[in-house]
C-alpha cells in the first residue's frame, strides 16, 4: 500500500455555478486526524470543439461543425443557430441536433447579392443537467471580385536528382487560411507535360515524378498549379527548381584483350555500357582516341559499341588509348588502356604496297621453294 486513497462524487444538478468549499478529513483510530480544505470551481458548461471559416467570399458556404461532450461522455442535444449579416439583419435561424457521438454540422449558402463585411454566427444549447453550450463568432465575408489566389505551400525531396530518379512533391493548398480539399492540382514539368497530384488529407496533395532521361542537366524549373473545382473559380501557381546532375553509367572494356601487336595489325575496340539496374546505354556517341586519331565506334545494340583501327605510323613500345561514350542526355564516361607494338607485321606491307607486294612475296616464296 502507498497510502493513496481515492473517491468520487457527482455534482448535484442544482449545485449552481461558482466555487464550492470541499473538506477532506483523514483519521486514524479516532486519535489522529487531518483536514484539507479547498475550493472546487463549478461551471455549467459543456466541453466543445468547434471549427468554422474565419473568412469566406460571397457565393460560398458558411460551414460550422464540431463535437460536444460532458467530461468524457458525448452529449446529444438540440442547438439553436442563427446568422446575422453586416447590416444586422437575421438571415437564418435553425435548430439542429447533435448525434450520439456529440457531432454536429451546419452549412449556409451565401449569395452574391448579400452585403459583405463582418457577419455573426451564434449558437446556443443546454443539456438536461443545465450545462450550457454557447458560441458567437465573427466571419469576414468578402467580395469575390477582389483579387484572390490560392496559397500553395510546397516541399520536395530530394532537391538534387539524377535522371531516372523519383522526385516526391507535396503541396498544401489553402484559401484564405482554410484547407482546400476540392482542388485540381497539377505538376507542370520543363517540357510542359501536365501530371495530376493525388489528394491525401487536410488540403494536402502529393505526386511522385520520375525524372526523364531527356531532361537537361542543371537547374530545372517546375510549376504547381491548383484550381478549385467547386464554388468560385480560384487558382494558384507556385514555381520551384530542382538541380539535375549527370547520371553515371559504367563501361566495361571487352577488347582489345590482346596487348601485343605489330604495326599494320587491326585493333578492335569493343565496350559495353549500362546505367544502374542493368539498363543499357543506347544510341550514345562513342569513339576511341589512339595515336592522336579518333576512331568512331558503332552501336551493336544492347549497350555494345565497337570499332576497328589499323596501327600505322607508330613507333614500337607502349601506346595509350581512351574510349569515350557520351549518351543522349549529356552524361559521359570513359575507360583507358594501352597496347604494346613490337615491330612491323605482314599487314603493314599489304596496306602500304597493296597486292603487288603480295605477288612479289609469292614469287620469292616460289623461287626459294625451287632452290
Amino acid at each position: 500500500m502507498d497510502n493513496t486513497y481515492a473517491n468520487y462524487f457527482t455534482v448535484p444538478d442544482d449545485a449552481g455555478e461558482g466555487e464550492r468549499l470541499v473538506t477532506i478529513t483523514a483519521a486514524f483510530r479516532s486519535a489522529v486526524s487531518s483536514t484539507l480544505e479547498f475550493f472546487l470551481p463549478i461551471k455549467a458548461e459543456l466541453q466543445q470543439e468547434v471549427s468554422f471559416p474565419s473568412t469566406i467570399f460571397l457565393g460560398e458556404n458558411i460551414t460550422i461543425f464540431g463535437t460536444l461532450s460532458r467530461g468524457p461522455d458525448p452529449v446529444s442535444i438540440p442547438i439553436d443557430l442563427n446568422i446575422v449579416n453586416s447590416f444586422g439583419a437575421l438571415l437564418e435561424e435553425k435548430t439542429i441536433q447533435t448525434d450520439e457521438s456529440g457531432f454536429f454540422s451546419y452549412s449556409f449558402r451565401t449569395s452574391l447579392i448579400d452585403p459583405r463585411g463582418e457577419w455573426v454566427l451564434n449558437a446556443l444549447g443546454m443539456d438536461e443537467k443545465r450545462n450550457r453550450f454557447s458560441f458567437s463568432e465573427t466571419i469576414l465575408v468578402e467580395d469575390p471580385s477582389l483579387e484572390r489566389f490560392l496559397s500553395l505551400d510546397l516541399s520536395w525531396d530530394p532537391e538534387i536528382v539524377q535522371k531516372g530518379d523519383s522526385l516526391t512533391v507535396v503541396v498544401t493548398v489553402t484559401d484564405l487560411g482554410n484547407f482546400v480539399n476540392d482542388a485540381k492540382v497539377e505538376l507542370i514539368d520543363p517540357f510542359n507535360k501536365v501530371t495530376p497530384f493525388s489528394f491525401q488529407s487536410d488540403g494536402q496533395y502529393v505526386i511522385t515524378y520520375v525524372v526523364p532521361f531527356s531532361l537537361s542537366l542543371g537547374d530545372q524549373n517546375f510549376r504547381v498549379r491548383a484550381t478549385r473545382v467547386t464554388g468560385i473559380l480560384v487558382e494558384g501557381v507556385q514555381e520551384f527548381s530542382v538541380l539535375v546532375e549527370g547520371k553515371e553509367f559504367s563501361m566495361e572494356l571487352i577488347s582489345p584483350t590482346e596487348k601485343r601487336f605489330n604495326m599494320g595489325d587491326p585493333v578492335v575496340f569493343r565496350v559495353h555500357a549500362e546505367y544502374a539496374f542493368n539498363q543499357p546505354v543506347l544510341d550514345a556517341n562513342a569513339y576511341a582516341i589512339i595515336n592522336d586519331q579518333r576512331v568512331v565506334l558503332e552501336s551493336e545494340g544492347g549497350g555494345f559499341y565497337s570499332g576497328e583501327y589499323f596501327l600505322q605510323g607508330v613507333s614500337t613500345g607502349s601506346i595509350a588509348f581512351e574510349i569515350v561514350l557520351e549518351d543522349l542526355f549529356e552524361n559521359k564516361s570513359s575507360v583507358d588502356g594501352q597496347i604494346e607494338v613490337f615491330g612491323v607485321g605482314f599487314n603493314y606491307y599489304i596496306q602500304q604496297y597493296g597486292f603487288s607486294f603480295l605477288f612479289l612475296a609469292l614469287v620469292f616464296s616460289a623461287v626459294f621453294f625451287v632452290l
